[in-house]
């Protein structure tokens, strides 16, 4: 059967396809056992169809389940955002911004106040020591920035 004939068969055809070609493959290798057969060619033959035929099957749920989420595959996350003030912008075309994460404790309930630092790329050097930016998860520029500043929210004073 080519690949063309398995394409329009729907999900249910291409299972009981799939278990017909299983069941050959059992009883050629019966057959080989026995010596009943003695080309082994059959194998690679019915193995491949069986491939195939996996391949498409998955090729057609995955396309189903993309139907019923409503999305296409090429829809990627949306990247984070994340305020902080910058503490650092002695690197080049590198500023340090402090981020102030606040989360409830697991065990005690109480609000935790933590402070991590971020290194993000600033192109054009606007952002300076004390100004609050924006800044957006990018695809890694260096070993530590991971960071792009978006905009400038409040200048130092």
């Amino acid at each position: 059967m080519s690949i063309n004939d398995l394409r329009e068969l729907s999900i249910m055809e291409l299972e009981n396809k799939i278990l017909d070609l299983k069941k050959e493959l059992m009883d050629s290798r019966f057959a080989l056992a026995t010596s009943q057969i003695e080309d082994t060619s059959v194998f690679k033959k019915i193995k491949k169809e069986i491939a195939q035929a996996n391949t498409i099957l998955n090729q057609k749920i995955n396309d189903m389940n993309a139907e019923e989420n409503n999305e296409s595959s090429e829809t990627r996350a949306s990247r984070k955002v994340r305020t902080g003030v910058v503490v650092s912008d002695k690197r080049d075309k590198t500023v340090t911004v402090s981020i102030e994460l606040q989360f409830q404790h697991p065990k005690y309930g109480k609000i935790v106040k933590k402070t991590r630092k971020l290194h993000a790329h600033d192109e054009s050097f606007d952002a300076k020591v004390g100004d609050t930016v924006k800044i957006t998860e990018t695809k890694p520029i260096s070993k530590t920035k991971m960071w792009r500043v978006t905009e400038i929210v409040e200048r130092a004073r």
